[in-house]
């Protein structure tokens, strides 16, 4: 319990009122069970005999002089020798204004007035902030963008005063709320760095002035939504790769680690550090296909296993680049494109032809070459090395140079008022040719129109030229050209009448009609080649009596035997003996033809005369 006696101060303030003059009053105030002395009389060195200490115009106590009152048990107001009024353990009750009327020896009064004021506090002072973060320091962390509420309480008799107050390293401190309540509350939106500093709830008694102030520091930390970035650069020679992994913008500074993405063992930390952005070098031989390696960021704000993290997978492919070609703006140049997706990190591509080498760390690698850099039968070809493949496993695509070689047929023929096409085909050159069809000496191009129709179907280039007429007689040319080469293929067109067409369709039509006749009339012959041979042209034989052999192929063996003259018939006519051999139609058959040699040389017809023997 605190003793507030405050006798020198009303010595200082009271004014005192001798023989029935006024009193001016003395405020004083005392908090709730402290002992407070009310002074009466303290002008001269006399003692008063009698004080009267009257409150709200009732006595409360008398006493003084030689007898002073005492407190007896249970009360706690006395009066003292000097007047003085003393009051232990104050109350809210004993608040009010006081009179005190003392007697002095010589029968002069003496009169005070003194106004008791009880308070209380501030008591039970609390603040809350939220949403935040509480350090094991105390202190409290917010994070940029949101909006943090302020609330501020405590309790005081008779009244107070509540205020928050700001106190950091921008130029907006001071007084940030206040109010007369029991309560005080405010927010920030949107709280930035600016913001962060010493915030202080103050609560003040409006009676005693007294203060009780509460701080709590505060942090605004901006943590970024996004991850770590990070990022790879490959030696030129692929001897090793440097990994970055940077994460800005953020406050404080936070823990950057590289590790193995499968492995937390202290051996497979590659790298910690306090810093925005962290960098480690590693060798070619420390890595193998399908190796994960990840940055975690670690943050003061960032709850565990809510770390920003990056990674990278080491990959290679098994299948090769692939190559592609282009036509440049300008037509004297030809791009080739490599391109090796699916590996990481990036690829050293070469682009070579002839002794030229071209080459680059990167997925995607270009070149421009023009017409004196080429030539037929060159090989230009993509190269692609990375630092997971072993020397002389390197993958590669390759283009081989070819000239334009267009074909068809050089001669045409054409009706007049009729359609024709001229077809030209081109499949052998690379890169492809671009293929026009162009007339006459000077070469004017032909483009589609109502006269011309040029179409394209695969490797053919077709010029069909509409009702054909004189003027469209002479010389075509199909014209290819890649950057290699231009190469042309020339077509007479001969254009005839429509009548000299009638005379060859006539011609045709008799042709075809000998072609059937000749036909019909051999067909008819061959069927009746017996009748023919012997019964006609060979009469004269058979008036000789001569024999006849058929032989049917060169294998056959002729017969040289004697064969009898037959006797004339009684009309004059004479006989004739035919012997007829069988054809073998194998080697085995001979043996069987010779046996039936004598039996057929037997089978005759004999006549009464004997005849003439004649050999064939």
């Amino acid at each position: 319990m605190k003793t507030a006696v405050s006798v020198a101060l009303l010595q200082l303030c009271l004014s005192a009122a001798v023989s029935g003059n006024g009193a001016n009053e003395t405020s004083l105030t005392a908090e709730l069970g402290d002992v407070v002395l009310l002074p009466c009389y303290s002008v001269g060195n006399e003692t008063p005999s009698v004080t009267i200490w009257v409150k709200d115009g009732q006595e409360v106590l008398r006493g003084g002089g030689s007898s002073p009152s005492r407190a007896s048990a249970g009360r706690r107001v006395t009066v003292l020798r000097d007047g003085s009024l003393n009051i232990s353990g104050v109350a809210p009750g004993d608040e009010g204004s006081y009179l005190c009327n003392s007697t002095l020896p010589g029968r002069d009064t003496f009169q005070a007035r003194v106004l008791l004021q009880v308070t209380s506090g501030p008591d039970n002072v609390s603040t809350s902030i939220g949403p935040v973060t509480a350090l094991p320091n105390g202190t409290l962390v917010a994070l940029q963008g949101s909006t943090v509420f302020f609330n501020c309480s405590g309790s005081s008799y008779p009244s107070q005063q509540l205020t928050w107050a700001f106190r950091g390293a921008s130029l907006s401190n001071g007084s940030l709320a206040s109010t007369s309540g029991s309560w005080l509350d405010f927010r920030i939106e949107d709280i930035q760095p600016s913001s962060q500093g010493v915030y202080s709830c103050w609560v003040k008694n409006t009676v005693s002035h007294q203060t009780v102030t509460k701080s709590t520091q505060l942090l605004v930390y901006y943590v970024p939504d996004r991850y770590a970035e990070c990022t790879s650069v490959v030696a030129q020679n692929l001897s090793e790769v440097q990994l970055n992994c940077s994460w800005f913008g953020v406050y404080p500074t936070p823990m950057l680690r590289w590790e193995d993405g499968y492995s937390d063992r202290e051996e497979h930390v590659y790298g910690r550090e306090r810093t925005e952005s962290l960098l480690v070098t590693l060798d070619r031989f420390k890595l193998s296909n399908g190796q994960t390696l990840r940055c975690m960021a670690e943050h003061p704000a960032l709850a565990p296993g809510k770390e920003k993290l990056c990674s990278f997978t080491f990959r290679v492919s098994d299948r090769h680049p692939e190559c592609m070609w282009a036509r440049a703006q300008d037509p004297s140049q030809l791009q080739f494109m490599c391109s090796w997706s699916g590996v990481y990190p990036p690829p050293k591509l070469h682009w070579k032809w002839g002794n030229n080498d071209v080459s680059e760390v990167t997925n995607n690698l270009t070149v421009s070459l023009n017409h004196s850099q080429l030539s037929n039968g060159q090989t230009v070809k993509c190269v692609a090395e990375h630092l997971l493949l072993e020397q002389g496993k390197e993958k590669s695509c390759s283009f081989t140079l070819k000239p334009p070689y267009p074909e068809g047929d050089p001669l045409a023929t054409a009706v007049e008022t009729r359609n024709v096409t001229l077809t030209c085909t081109e499949i052998m050159s690379f890169p492809p040719a671009n293929t026009t069809w162009r007339k006459g000496i000077q070469q004017e191009e032909i483009v589609t129109g109502s006269k011309y129709v040029v179409s394209v179907e695969g490797a053919d280039v077709k010029l069909t030229i509409i009702n054909v007429s004189k003027d469209d007689e002479g010389v075509y040319f199909c014209r290819s050209e890649n950057p290699l080469i231009v190469t042309e293929l020339e077509v007479y067109l001969t254009v005839k009448a429509s009548s000299a067409n009638t005379g060859a369709i006539v011609g045709s039509f008799i042709a075809a009609l000998i072609v059937i006749v000749s036909f019909v009339v051999a067909k008819l012959v061959y069927s009746s080649r017996h009748q023919i041979c012997l019964g006609g042209g060979f009469g004269q034989t058979g008036e000789r009596g001569d024999v006849i052999n058929l032989v049917d192929s060169d294998d056959e063996q002729i017969f040289q035997d004697a064969v009898p003259q037959l006797p004339p018939l009684t009309n004059g006519r004479h006989t004739t003996l035919v012997q007829i051999h069988r054809i073998p139609s194998s080697d085995h058959e001979d043996t069987d033809t010779a046996d039936t040699c004598p039996q057929q040389q037997e089978d005759t017809v004999e006549t009464e005369e004997p005849a003439d023997l004649v050999s064939f």
